[in-house]
């Protein structure tokens, strides 16, 4: 859970969402895709996700919702990992942070959003996502209107007029979830 509170409040790491925003600006200005990812793609790039998501205007509640999204994705494995660790140790709590290991919980995307309140002085998690991007992730409300008319115009002609969805309803477009479901 430390990592959480490390990928906001670290010099180094808004740095590097400095890096990710104008490279998404960039490639939006040039009419090109944008792909970002690590090994899980649930921790640094989920906050990366997270950022994205309140520059394009989603509200904190969906962004969490979608966070939460990951466990449905790696259930099986984090079942397969405690079902290891447990076959290998017999120790069901040690089994427990394998199982932990694979999947997010909602308090972790917590952490972050109480060290953003801290640096940027919000107390709402809507108001301190839009400060922590203007003030550490140098994105301005202009860009952040940039991103949103561009990406807006891909999901409104890529979804036959639907502008209103989540990042599932996206991702569902894209990949058969119907195996998420059960």
């Amino acid at each position: 859970t430390n990592l959480y509170r490390q990928y906001i409040q670290d010099p180094s790491a808004y740095k590097a969402t400095q890096k990710f925003f104008d490279e998404v600006l960039d490639s939006a200005a040039k009419n090109e895709s944008v792909l970002w990812h690590c090994t899980a793609g649930k921790d640094r790039t989920g906050i990366e996700a997270m950022l994205l998501m309140a520059a394009l205007g989603f509200d904190y509640k969906t962004i969490e919702e979608d966070f939460l999204l990951t466990n449905a994705f790696y259930k099986e494995k984090a079942e397969a990992s405690y079902r290891k660790a447990y076959d290998i140790l017999h120790i069901k709590a040690i089994a427990n942070e394998f199982y932990n290991y694979e999947i997010v919980k909602e308090s972790w995307l917590g952490i972050s959003m109480d060290v953003m309140k801290r640096m940027t002085g919000e107390s709402d998690n809507n108001d301190a996502l839009k400060a922590y991007l203007n003030k550490y992730a140098g994105v301005s409300d202009e860009e952040m209107k940039t991103l949103r008319d561009y990406l807006s115009e891909w999901i409104w002609y890529g979804f036959g007029g639907i502008r209103n969805i989540s990042i599932k309803d996206v991702f569902s477009f894209m990949v058969d979830t119907s195996s998420l479901d059960a």
